[in-house]
């Protein structure tokens, strides 16, 4: 079993009206079977910040968003998740990851002008 730690934003930045990525693509080691994305955010002029992973099967293969399947008028539809803060506070949720390469975070600020504090961290976990 191993655990590690990395940091995407150590020091809380100013969160971003436009998408951005915390951090830059991360390698997930072999064996890694979650990833808990650790969350401390400070409100601001913004109504919220939205948190989101993308994830990849390898470098240079297809990125694709957090996603669930729903049902709609009787057909599957793909939906796309975020974590969503709308209040100062800490957060974390925990991702699986097996059979996942790569995966990168992106945060972006909805409503105001962005003015809120984000700081993140990562734990992985895994045989």
């Amino acid at each position: 079993m191993f655990v590690a730690r990395l940091v995407l934003q150590e020091v809380a930045a100013v969160v971003n009206a436009a998408a951005t990525a915390l951090g830059g693509l991360i390698p997930l080691p072999e064996g890694c079977d979650f990833v808990t994305i650790h969350l401390d955010y400070t409100n601001g002029d913004e109504a919220s910040i939205a948190v989101w992973p993308t994830f990849l099967d390898r470098a240079g293969g297809i990125e694709s968003q957090w996603m669930d399947w729903t049902v709609a008028a009787g057909n599957k539809v793909l939906t796309n998740n975020t974590l969503t803060l709308n209040a100062t506070g800490t957060a974390n949720f925990t991702f699986d990851v097996r059979g996942v390469g790569l995966m990168r975070f992106f945060e972006q600020a909805t409503g105001g002008t962005p003015t809120g504090l984000l700081a993140a961290t990562l734990t992985l976990k895994g045989s």
